[in-house]
């Protein structure tokens, strides 16, 4: 399981690559679904890690992806530890303002922990990124 490459500097080249590799990775399983319980087809899931301490560093760790259309999405494996989830229509770019506007939302995210080896799911209403 890969989990973030990092880049160390080498003699010949100047930069090299270094892969960090686990058996303990986890996925997350969200169903997203308004009040009345239809399901929210086609919008975008945020998964921000717990840890983030601040926007630029959101931008490189923020994991994206989108509902099909029963609702559902399931992310690639990803290391363990507490994220915070959000389910909307409007997608963010890496703009300093999108990231800016992700950050101050992230207190309407719902928290989930992610075991070593394990599976968790989350049920969520979309929301909005303002």
């Amino acid at each position: 399981m890969l989990y973030e490459p990092l880049h160390m500097g080498t003699a010949m080249s100047g930069t090299g690559l270094r892969v960090a590799m686990a058996h303990d990775g986890a996925t997350l399983s969200v169903q997203v679904a308004d009040k009345d319980g239809n399901p929210g087809a086609d919008l975008k899931v945020f998964i921000m890690p717990a840890e983030v301490p601040s926007e630029a560093v959101l931008a490189a760790r923020l994991v994206e992806g989108q509902t099909d259309q029963l609702g559902q999405y399931t992310s690639q494996t990803m290391a363990p530890g507490k994220y915070y989830v959000m389910a909307a229509e409007d997608g963010v770019d890496a703009t300093p303002e999108s990231m800016g506007a992700l950050w101050r939302a992230r207190n309407r995210f719902q928290e989930v922990t992610l075991a070593p080896g394990g599976t968790a799911q989350v049920k969520l209403e979309p929301g909005k990124i303002e």
